[in-house]
């Protein structure tokens, strides 16, 4: 009897030191994959702070430039608005044809 509660507790030893060793396994994973990140966000920061200060020197650089208008272009004054009456025929008979329970 005492060597099957012995089985029992060696079984029960080896699942927890087992289970604490994966745990471990995970947990260097995970930082592991949390210094990658690390290092990427640093690359990335750095290639943003070097973005950022060549956009800061051309913004320094622009200048506003005035202009003075010398000639306007004379504009076209169309005041012909009429509609072809061959074409307002077409329409009303279209409007005709569709009846009254389309929208007008």
């Amino acid at each position: 009897m005492i060597k099957i509660y012995a089985a029992i507790v060696v079984v029960a030893l080896a699942f927890y030191s087992g289970w604490a060793v994966n745990g471990w396994r995970h947990n260097a994973m995970k930082a592991k994959a949390l210094e990658v990140a690390i290092k990427k966000a640093d690359v990335q920061t750095k290639t943003d702070e070097k973005v950022v200060g060549e956009a800061e020197a051309k913004k320094q650089e622009t200048r506003i430039v005035y202009k003075t208008i010398y000639k306007e272009i004379d504009r076209v004054k169309d005041s012909d608005c009429s509609v072809h009456p061959d074409l307002v025929r077409v329409w009303n008979n279209a409007n005709q044809q569709a009846g009254s329970s389309t929208p007008r």
